[in-house]
């Protein structure tokens, strides 16, 4: 459970937390864990006493989405019940907040971090598929970054005398991704008259894992 402490930032020195969806999985389902039902019931006390409040956030919605519709709906029906009606803003907006605040020398308030206003529910209707598919999409980004991250560590392993399977495999990926990268831009000049720029440059990022000498082939970067 990851916790940021802003009292200051509430009436009555509340103590503000936020919960992953870990912690609220723990926290809403009925658990059977001695650790994570002593938590609920610190949490569940401190909200009915107001001295704690657990903002919801875009996240949870997302995340909670990937349950079925009745048990999704339950569970933001219970995290709604220690929000108090307040979530988060996005870590974007936050951010801009927090650098706006300084160059303008403005006082930060809760209202930088949090916002109260109806939002929406799992349970109202297509919301909880509108987020679902969502989740899926993330799901899918996640795996194009994180599968050929996977290859580049494995192959970088022993350098240009590691796993020649994996090198191999890695030279595939680079090489599918650079020609589907050249396909789309091809494709903008072809119907739009312009292309954007190329956003990276796998020869720079091999060098730094020292396998260059393993795709020495593959062509310069296009920009």
């Amino acid at each position: 459970m990851l916790a940021e402490i802003m009292g200051k930032y509430f009436n009555n020195n509340m103590h503000c937390i936020y919960l992953d969806q870990f912690a609220v999985s723990n926290i809403c389902d009925e658990i059977h864990d001695s650790k994570w039902k002593g938590i609920s019931e610190l949490i569940r006390r401190g909200v009915e006493l107001k001295r704690i409040i657990c903002p919801t956030s875009i996240e949870h919605l997302v995340e909670t989405s990937g349950k079925k519709l009745e048990s999704a709906s339950k569970h933001d029906k219970e995290f709604q019940k220690l929000s108090f009606g307040w979530s988060f803003y996005p870590e974007p907006e936050i951010t801009a907040y927090h650098i706006i605040c300084r160059l303008r020398k403005i006082k930060k308030t809760k209202h930088h971090y949090v916002r109260k206003a109806k939002g929406k529910s799992l349970s109202e209707k297509n919301v909880h598929s509108s987020f679902r598919e969502l989740k899926d999409v993330f799901g899918e980004m996640i795996n194009d970054v994180t599968i050929p991250l996977n290859t580049i560590r494995k192959a970088s392993r022993g350098g240009p005398k590691g796993d020649k399977a994996s090198r191999d495999a890695l030279v595939k990926i680079i090489k599918k991704k650079q020609s589907d990268h050249l396909i789309e831009r091809m494709t903008s000049l072809s119907q739009l008259g312009n292309m954007s720029p190329s956003p990276f440059c796998w020869r720079d990022i091999l060098s730094r894992f020292g396998l260059i000498r393993c795709v020495l082939s593959l062509p310069e970067n296009i920009s």
